[in-house]
């Protein structure tokens, strides 16, 4: 298994993820352990957020600064699909956000139509 193949992409669909509550909380902790438990057998993880991170990734971060949440969920989408085309990733992870809902059906139409 080759280096790429050991990453995941995460999505956070959600602005202000992080900021809305000074980076406490239990939506923070879920995803920092799933990013623990990847790190620990081996995989990368990277990230598509609307703002940095509080706490050390083991990948890249891609900020897609949140704007009118339609067009920015459009933005974070293709953000996506370009870095699928790029990165051999094993997975995508989305957090829940159910006016992201959309725009799952249409990742995974995007992404099975290119494997």
């Amino acid at each position: 298994m080759t280096d790429s193949e050991k990453r995941v992409l995460i999505i956070l669909p959600t602005p202000s993820f992080f900021s809305q509550c000074s980076g406490t909380g239990g939506h923070v902790s879920h995803i920092r352990g799933i990013h623990d438990a990847l790190l620990h057998v081996g995989i990368v993880c990277d990230f598509v957020v609307s703002e940095n991170v509080p706490f050390p990734v083991s990948g890249d971060i891609y900020i897609v600064p949140a704007t009118f949440r339609l067009v920015w969920h459009n933005r974070v989408a293709q953000k996506a699909l370009t870095l699928a085309a790029q990165k051999d990733y094993l997975f995508l992870s989305i957090r829940h956000a159910f006016c992201f809902s959309i725009w799952v059906a249409i990742l995974k139409k995007k992404l099975n139509a290119a494997i």
